[in-house]
């Protein structure tokens, strides 16, 4: 007889109601890997100044915040071929910068996003940036997303993407 266990996120809906997040369970708590199609924003291994908050018209989660924060990625792999990175998120306000570092909030500066403001959270209303790297990355690397919302703007930063051709950008 075998048993298995394993972790995964647990999030709290706004009516107290207890959500594990499938996805994570088949790759695993603090692994990430720059080939999937996107990394939740909630499944940061450590945030400062963040909160989740629950979608309204769309499944999952977000990351929010009002004034600067971070999240941390440790250690993404298979990042030596990617020349960019998407983020996908939604400013209510006039918008938000996201600063992208190795390591953590002190590390290189490997790019800015600008993320401009909408009139409210919605599926229809969610805004992309894209940043493309200066120079190559290390096969795997620590990633820290400093937020950086424009002041009286909600930031929710719902998920991102690395990209190996800039043509193949979505």
């Amino acid at each position: 007889e075998y048993r298995s266990s394993g972790l995964c996120y647990v999030h709290i809906r706004e009516n107290g109601e207890l959500v594990t997040d499938p996805v994570i369970v088949e790759y695993g708590v603090g692994k990430y890997d720059s080939d999937w199609n996107r990394i939740e924003a909630e499944w940061f291994m450590c945030g400062n100044n963040v909160h989740k908050a629950e979608n309204e018209d769309l499944y999952g989660f977000s990351v929010a915040c009002t004034e600067q924060a971070s999240l941390t990625y440790p250690k993404i792999r298979n990042l030596k071929n990617k020349v960019g990175l998407c983020i996908s998120g939604n400013c209510v306000g006039t918008g938000a910068l996201v600063e992208v570092h190795e390591g953590d909030e002190q590390g290189r500066l490997l790019g800015t996003i600008r993320l401009n403001g909408r009139a409210a959270f919605t599926w229809n209303a969610r805004v992309h940036g894209t940043l493309m790297f200066a120079e190559p990355l290390a096969d795997e690397m620590d990633i820290c997303l400093v937020l950086k919302p424009d002041a009286d703007t909600e930031l929710r930063l719902d998920c991102f993407h690395f990209f190996a051709d800039a043509l193949l950008n979505p």
